[in-house]
């Protein structure tokens, strides 16, 4: 089993202390046996990446769960066509049916990451998707992708033990490829929560490469493990470039539930300097470094 000793989210960024006690297939289910992984996978990945060790399963619990009590050398992307398992912020879980983008790379590292790290990995898969040709994703801080006023994928961004002064860096990303149509959900899906796939967006470019599920794959993860090579201040510097460009929730009307069980109401007004929220209140603006947000007046998707 493997305990956790403590988890710390902020800006969407974990740091788990683990306690290890015996092997981790105590707590998990067994997973299937890895299997070689589709070639556009790995024609997708960048030549900076391209001899990256790759892990693809047909059926895994979580991929980030995959690197859990493992020593990793070398930067390794996990993918799974199914998650049994699969996990989003504060422990939820996370609807992984097959065939979607189910992966998880997983970066070596001798210091705790940025606090800004998050929100670039973020920044960063919003912009692949768009160079894919899915002009409409944006980011919901912290780290949601978000599409025609529905989400599309989250991401869980994880540093755990890797050895002696060593941390491992796990970017866990899942995104829909299918989801019902927002036309077709529950008329009580709340306004913010309706979920929605690759297959209900508009794409741009001609290019059939760039519609290969597994070449999709390899690019995103490309892109994740550019950001995790960056350093604080080219972290920053993308953040200051690129953040109102893709940030979802510039002038919505929103609400913040706290750790502590307070709620705030405001607009938001992009991030600060440091990458918190920027709420303009009933008492001023302030910024908040945690909480779950929520859109109150439902999506403004023009």
């Amino acid at each position: 089993s493997l305990r956790a000793a403590g988890v710390f989210f902020v800006l969407g960024f974990s740091v788990r202390a683990y306690a290890i006690i015996n092997s981790m297939s105590n707590t998990l289910p067994a997973t299937e046996s890895p299997m070689a992984p589709p070639p556009a996978l790995r024609e997708g990945l960048s030549p900076r990446w391209r001899s990256v060790a790759v892990h693809w399963f047909a059926r895994l619990p979580s991929t980030n769960a995959w690197f859990h009590s493992k020593i990793i050398a070398q930067p390794t992307l996990v993918v799974a066509n199914e998650q049994t398992a699969g996990q989003g912020q504060r422990g939820r879980a996370w609807h992984s049916p097959a065939g979607g983008l189910y992966w998880s790379v997983g970066y070596p590292v001798t210091s705790l990451p940025s606090p800004m790290l998050s929100l670039a990995i973020a920044a960063a898969l919003c912009d692949q998707l768009r160079a894919a040709g899915y002009a409409d994703v944006r980011v919901k801080w912290p780290n949601d992708l978000v599409a025609k006023g529905a989400k599309l994928g989250g991401i869980l961004v994880e540093t755990m033990p890797n050895g002696p002064d060593r941390w491992l860096v796990v970017v866990g990303v899942g995104i829909n490829q299918s989801s019902p149509a927002l036309a077709e959900q529950p008329p009580e899906q709340l306004p913010d929560r309706a979920m929605i796939g690759l297959n209900q967006l508009d794409q741009s470019v001609q290019d059939t490469t760039l519609c290969d599920r597994d070449a999709l794959i390899g690019q995103l993860a490309s892109a994740a493990l550019d950001t995790l090579a960056q350093t604080p201040a080219q972290l920053t510097d993308r953040l200051s470039n690129r953040w109102s460009a893709l940030d979802a929730l510039a002038g919505q009307t929103i609400t913040l539930a706290q750790p502590s069980g307070a709620v705030i109401s405001g607009t938001a007004q992009g991030i600060a300097a440091d990458g918190g929220l920027r709420v303009v209140t009933s008492s001023g603006e302030q910024i908040f470094y945690s909480g779950e947000c929520r859109v109150m007046s439902g999506w403004q998707t023009t």
